[in-house]
């Protein structure tokens, strides 16, 4: 028997039944609630009124047949598990719920200054201690890779979500841009750091009609996110409809998910002209996507594929996290230097090292802003600098240092090479 952690505790798998892979109950950050509430007139958020509307859209969700609704919301759109529990309590759904972190370009301040193996612990013990002191499990991990690629700490977050995928066995769902194609950018980091492509979902592919982009994408072996039917503005429904039924044709059919990315409600969307009128739809694709499917000649058998077969098969797999899940040496075994130096990449993690721009890095024709530009990402990417090391880096056709002492490293991703100076130089000697 393979059992999902819900937040009403281990279901199995086989009950989990027909299943909406990425919504979301309500995203409502509570920093901003507290800071610009009434700021559009009316406080946007009443308690009551939020909870008493979202267990009445998901008792409509469970009265049309869905048994199972996945739920990505993690900080940085506001998860509150406390509040899901007390919905989940009046509407006999599985609810799925995720570790992980939203952002695209920063971590918090709560977790910018943490290594990536600290932030990975906490991903982990969400997965299988709880998430705080709620009791509630995650099942999956969420990050992001928007339309600005892997900057920033994106590196840093990518690489604590596959420690910990691969630590737990955890399957990782990556939200992405279509149309800057970041799906591919989010597979590279994330397989190259251990996660088997089989254990991944590129959300949002659904926005793309590119039939090359998704084969790409379908023919590595991830699973297809087709999770946004409904948001007209990112792809109109008949578009989705008909590049879903290419997809089928091609034989994609056993790699594709479906859902709306929906939410009861969304903070964000407050006061923005852009998102006029959207309003929650958890029953398009029941309602409009499934008869179109039908009467494009699509049988059950690929409906109850898509909608029952799939999750079940993207959640069954992550109970059987094999011997790369165990630790050694109080880190998780995927993750070590060694496997990713020796695959030819530095390993992407973050050690205290100074950070500033030293007169070695002017006497190279290294400029102040390409060293603040590129520190962090540098950072992220060496495993591990000697204690309190100097770290420079570089885009360019610079060469790599020729001084005695210093360990010349090619890095991975936008980099194209840095070097390390060992702490025990003096600033002339480095010059």
């Amino acid at each position: 028997m393979t059992t999902v952690e819900t937040v009403g505790g281990a279901v199995d798998t086989s009950e989990l039944g027909t299943t909406l892979m990425h919504e979301h109950l309500l995203i409502i950050e509570a920093e901003a609630l507290a800071n610009y509430g009434h700021a559009f007139g009316p406080c946007y958020w009443d308690e009551e009124t939020r909870v008493a509307d979202a267990i009445a859209k998901l008792t409509a969700v469970r009265e049309a047949g869905i048994r199972t609704l996945v739920d990505p919301t993690t900080p940085g759109l506001g998860r509150y598990i406390p509040r899901i529990q007390r919905i989940n309590a009046e509407v006999d759904l599985n609810i799925i719920v995720a570790s992980g972190l939203y952002a695209f370009l920063a971590l918090p301040n709560f977790l910018v200054y943490r290594s990536v193996d600290a932030i990975a612990e906490l991903f982990v013990r969400e997965i299988r201690v709880g998430i705080d002191d709620t009791g509630v499990k995650a099942a999956f991990l969420k990050c992001a890779v928007e339309s600005h690629g892997m900057i920033g700490d994106v590196p840093r977050i990518l690489a604590a979500i596959a420690a910990a995928s691969v630590e737990t066995g955890a399957p990782v769902m990556v939200h992405t841009n279509a149309a800057e194609r970041t799906g591919l950018l989010a597979l590279e980091a994330l397989t190259r750091d251990g996660v088997d492509p089989s254990r991944i979902v590129i959300a949002h592919m659904g926005d793309s009609n590119d039939m090359g982009y998704l084969r790409e994408v379908a023919q590595s072996g991830v699973w297809l996110g087709l999770d946004r039917f409904g948001i007209d503005h990112f792809n109109p429904l008949a578009d989705r409809i008909s590049t879903l039924l290419a997809l089928l044709e091609a034989g994609y059919g056993d790699r594709v998910q479906l859902s709306h990315d929906a939410s009861c409600f969304m903070d964000f969307m407050t006061g923005d002209p852009f998102f006029a009128g959207v309003e929650a739809d958890y029953l398009l694709i029941t309602r409009d996507v499934l008869p179109a499917l039908r009467a494009a000649g699509v049988g059950d058998a690929d409906i109850d594929l898509m909608m029952v077969e799939n999750p079940r098969r993207f959640f069954e797999a992550a109970g059987t996290a094999g011997a790369r899940g165990r630790r050694r040496g109080g880190r998780p075994v995927g993750a070590t230097s060694g496997a990713r130096v020796a695959a030819g990449r530095l390993a992407v993690r973050s050690y205290g090292c100074t950070a500033r721009w030293p007169q070695a890095a002017a006497a190279r024709r290294v400029t102040r802003a390409q060293w603040h530009a590129t520190y962090r990402s540098t950072m992220s990417r060496v495993d591990p600098p000697p204690a309190n090391s100097m770290i420079l880096a570089a885009r360019g056709p610079l060469p790599p240092p020729a001084a005695s002492g210093h360990c010349a490293m090619h890095a991975a991703s936008r980099l194209d090479w840095a070097w390390l100076l060992p702490p025990n130089l003096d600033e002339r000697s480095r010059a």
